[in-house]
């Protein structure tokens, strides 16, 4: 099996800062061990087609103007007097008409945008029912002034740089492209995948669902917003960020958020297991397998994921 390696350095104080706030049990097992609920509002949709197999869909207002520009573009894009730097890709068969779902990729330590969508490629698998943005992390002096992803914020129960950046992107882009709103979703390896578990509580409420990849929770609880799906994939042999010590908790987070019972049985692909019974349609899937890194079922079972999230 062919991995992709995080190149990440995870300091002893965000170990011990992360497993502070993770407010549940961990385990070695694979059946969690308690429950709880989660949900959010519904809006109203308009009927129509063409958004990722969806039917009930939340355009965005630049739905039906002109369209926007296709293909790959480098965009910078001022985030509260800071310049940041993204690359967003959108599909050659773009009209402008049918909303399209949106997937924030994050990448691991010492990395960027450019290189996730080649390390992660959902892209590749979604024909064409997505615009992909790749953003680029800044330098973290936790992470020895590589780029990755502010998580310390989180972990103080405070939103950070890089979740008012989500909330740039998605307004900037929902600005100029026809989007549907209630498909908006995140996936991630490394760092890059802790930010997304970060993601998922502060804007779980606008984030539908979210994948990450060889990641772990960091954040309070009782600050996150909705309850999104989750797909998580996590290597056993993973030492730094471990397998029980962070895969599971995190796990157990997003089954309790969800409302999902506590019993999994096998999906597709092995050795991933779902856990049903979960509220206002959500989902979870948990794939814990051997070895480390990405793996490689991962892009095409994190954009079926997403692309079978009801509206």
């Amino acid at each position: 099996m062919t991995m992709i390696f995080d190149q990440r350095f995870v300091t002893t104080l965000l170990a011990a800062t992360a497993a502070s706030v993770l407010g549940f049990g961990c385990s070695s097992g694979d059946t969690p061990g308690t429950g709880g609920a989660g949900g959010s509002a519904g809006t109203s949709s308009v009927s129509s087609g063409g958004a990722g197999g969806t039917t009930n869909l939340n355009p965005s207002k630049a739905c039906g103007a002109a369209s926007g520009v296709t293909g790959e573009q480098k965009i910078t894009l001022d985030v509260g007097g800071q310049m940041r730097s993204y690359l967003l890709s959108v599909p050659a068969g773009y009209t402008g008409k049918d909303p399209l779902s949106l997937v924030l990729v994050f990448h691991e330590r010492a990395s960027d945008g450019a290189k996730i969508k080649v390390d992660l490629p959902i892209e590749a698998k979604a024909g064409g029912k997505a615009i992909f943005v790749y953003p680029d992390g800044q330098p973290q002096v936790i992470a020895n002034n590589d780029t990755a992803w502010e998580l310390q914020s989180a972990a103080d129960g405070k939103e950070g740089p890089d979740v008012l950046l989500v909330d740039a992107l998605v307004a900037s882009i929902s600005d100029s492209y026809c989007l549907d709103t209630k498909r908006v979703f995140a996936a991630g390896f490394g760092y890059g995948a802790e930010f997304v578990d970060t993601l998922g509580c502060y804007r779980g409420d606008v984030v539908r669902a979210i994948a990450p990849v060889a990641g772990g929770d960091v954040f309070h609880d009782e600050f996150c917003k909705g309850a999104p799906s989750t797909w998580i994939a996590h290597g056993k042999d993973d030492v730094t960020i471990g397998y029980d010590k962070f895969a599971i908790p995190s796990r157990d987070h997003w089954l309790t958020r969800d409302g999902c019972e506590m019993t999994s049985s096998p999906t597709d692909p092995a050795p991933c297991k779902s856990y049903p019974g979960c509220k206002n349609g959500a989902a979870v899937t948990f794939c814990g397998h051997s070895g480390l890194g990405v793996p490689d079922f991962a892009a095409q079972a994190i954009w079926d994921f997403f692309a079978k999230i009801p509206d």
